[in-house]
């Protein structure tokens, strides 16, 4: 009998000591798989186009809009080739934009007008039916740039990529010239507005 209890205070022992560390590995196992890695978090999904088109009106940037889904292997494919690495980039970071939106998405969102809608009916609205998709727009949610369907080719894809990329940038350049009244009076153009009224 004296035996069977001590066996049972040993078990008991041994089973308190590993269960505080059982009980540590699986909080911190749990924190880890609940915590999104850094390379996951670099793209950020847009859900209000209204405010981003007062953020790219300040930073004088277009934006690129990648129309994904989530059952979409080659959406995943362009993120970790391309997006992902352009958004952590500085090259990329300071001359353009970078949102996602998916169309299977249920979370409404908001338009550059400030109507809101389905994911899905955004998409329809840039008649981006396949995906992934990637369109280039200004302030106002205008296409500025070549579009760029689907993901098959990825040995040229960062050619027209970037050949998109400039074609916004260059657009918005232009556009922000013909609206700064400084960049406007240096190239020696008058504004009706700076002329004295009579």
């Amino acid at each position: 009998m004296a035996e069977s209890i001590m066996k049972e205070n040993y078990l008991n022992n041994i089973l308190r000591t590993h269960w505080s560390s059982y009980a540590l590995v699986l909080i911190l196992s749990f924190a880890c798989k609940s915590a999104v890695p850094d390379e996951e978090r670099v793209l950020k999904e847009e859900h209000n186009f209204q405010d981003l088109g007062q953020l790219m009106d300040k930073s004088k940037q277009p934006v690129l809009v990648a129309f994904i889904a989530n059952y979409c292997g080659y959406c995943r494919q362009l993120e970790k080739d391309y997006l992902k690495p352009m958004a952590t980039n500085s090259s990329y970071t300071t001359r353009i934009l970078i949102r996602t939106v998916d169309i299977t998405g249920t979370q409404d969102l908001i338009d550059f007008n400030g109507n809101t809608l389905s994911p899905s009916d955004f998409a329809k609205n840039y008649q981006a039916n396949i995906t992934p998709t990637l369109v280039f727009l200004d302030k106002q949610g205008k296409e500025i740039a070549e579009r760029l369907v689907g993901y098959n080719s990825p040995d040229y894809y960062g050619v027209d990529l970037d050949k998109s990329i400039e074609q916004a940038v260059q657009h918005t350049q232009r556009a922000s010239e013909f609206t700064d009244p400084v960049t406007l009076k240096d190239k020696g153009k008058i504004l009706l507005s700076t002329l004295p009224s009579n």
